[in-house]
């Protein structure tokens, strides 16, 4: 398989555009069910699991450097073992590819198009991931860099863009939910974090292991960071009790939105940002399966499986779910066991079978040359940067930080609202600097 390189920028905007758009539609609706106003809270475990995913990632990348997850399977395991691993996340691929598709198919046919019947939708879905199939992910990764920061704008300004209709006494009071609602809201936010397999299929994309470090972990903070905009202003907006009730509770927020007598369609606007993203979703999941199942043959070129593989999908996805109802009970009741069961025992495979592998040497290119030139530059042309390893520890450093300031005020709140108004805005704080240190991370990763 030729080699594809996109940057580290460029994989955080990926993963951030694809757990958000996928996050975004019936999320905040099940968190509003499970922690009612605590639902804001429920973004500190995930983050730590999807930490750990990330070092998994890294550990694959920096041993097999040039290999994604498929391959890296097939050299561990051998031939029989590397293939049932690597069905294994095929079923998982194709889980996370039939419920992003329905459930976009169904939002996009609720609130645009009512009267297009979903396969028709789904049919138009098909023929667009087959286009980029036929690409590479250099492709969507770029198109994703010109759609994705508009929507991101768009999720920082809602609470701006709400203010006339957000009620702060909405958010209170937090830290009423037993530590089992919180845990189960927890676990959710980390079931839809486990997309993260999808990206395995890319490893070989990437240029080093450190930049696909940084991009993961840029993609998940700025993805947490993002939904607890929407969750936040959400339960500002309706409150947790009626947003629990809500179908569509992003579409609701957005129609809300009324900049003067003569711009009360802003919802218009949003969704023609929010769709392209939400297809960019889709073709990724797609691009990750066909490139899976081109692990199993001699030629190894996805791009020959994009139209009988889009076709294939294509019948699957109109047997698989039939309502909205099944959407919800397969997202929240019967992926999540797949992915608490299967997982983390891939992963702990992989992880011990890839220890006792020989590496593979590294080659040094002419892009890391020139960028460890241009950090000795850096060096002596003033106080020397601090080493990645500072702004990881911070960035670690802030996610526990969150952690125990929420152990804290499930804990000893009881005693006075200035502790959870303490905690409350701590934990808001913890994720605030854990975006703005993640970002320093990526940035000297790049420098060298």
């Amino acid at each position: 398989m030729s080699r594809q390189v996109i940057s580290s920028r460029q994989l955080a905007l990926i993963i951030a555009s694809s757990i958000i758009t996928a996050g975004i539609i019936v999320d905040p609706q099940q968190l509003a069910r499970s922690t009612g106003h605590d639902a804001i809270f429920t973004y500190s475990l995930s983050l730590l699991l999807s930490f750990i995913v990330c070092y998994f990632f890294y550990s694959l990348s920096k041993k097999f450097p040039g290999k994604n997850l498929f391959e890296i399977s097939f050299i561990v395991a051998g031939k029989w073992g590397g293939g049932i691993i690597n069905i294994l996340v095929l079923l998982n691929i194709w889980f996370i590819f039939a419920r992003d598709s329905f459930a976009t198919t169904m939002f996009l046919r609720a609130t645009l198009l009512q009267k297009t019947p979903p396969e028709i939708l789904i049919m138009l879905f098909i023929l667009v991931m087959v286009y980029y199939g036929k690409s590479s992910i250099e492709v969507i990764s770029r198109v994703n860099e010109i759609v994705f920061p508009f929507a991101f704008v768009i999720i920082l300004f809602f609470p701006l863009l709400l203010v006339n209709e957000i009620q702060v006494s909405q958010w209170e009071p937090v830290f009423t939910q037993t530590p089992a609602q919180l845990a189960l809201g927890s676990i959710l936010n980390s079931i839809r974090f486990g997309d993260l397999i999808v990206f395995g299929a890319f490893l070989h994309t990437v240029q080093n292991a450190k930049h696909l470090l940084t991009g993961f972990r840029l993609g998940v903070i700025l993805s947490a960071f993002s939904l607890t905009i929407v969750i936040a202003t959400a339960i500002a907006v309706f409150g947790a009790d009626i947003l629990a009730r809500l179908n569509f509770p992003i579409y609701s927020l957005v129609a809300q939105i009324n900049i003067t007598d003569f711009m009360d369609r802003v919802d218009v606007f949003a969704f023609s940002i929010y769709f392209p993203a939400a297809i960019i979703n889709v073709v990724v999941s797609f691009t990750a399966f066909i490139t899976g199942i081109s692990a199993f043959t001699s030629k190894n070129d996805p791009t020959l499986l994009s139209l009988s593989t889009g076709w294939f999908l294509l019948l699957t996805i109109l047997i698989t779910f039939t309502n909205f109802v099944e959407l919800g009970r397969f997202t929240f009741y019967s992926y999540p066991a797949y992915v608490i069961v299967v997982q983390p025992l891939l992963f702990l495979l992989l992880f011990f079978l890839a220890k006792r592998h020989p590496s593979v040497p590294i080659p040094q290119t002419a892009s890391q040359s020139k960028s460890s030139t241009a950090d000795q530059r850096n060096n002596r042309s003033g106080k020397p940067p601090k080493p990645l390893g500072y702004w990881i520890r911070v960035t670690n450093i802030s996610i526990l930080s969150s952690m125990l300031l929420l152990i804290l005020g499930m804990t000893i709140s009881y005693i006075s609202p200035w502790i959870r108004s303490f905690c409350a805005i701590g934990y808001g704080a913890c994720l605030i600097l854990a975006l703005f240190s993640v970002v320093k991370e990526k940035k000297r990763a790049e420098a060298g």
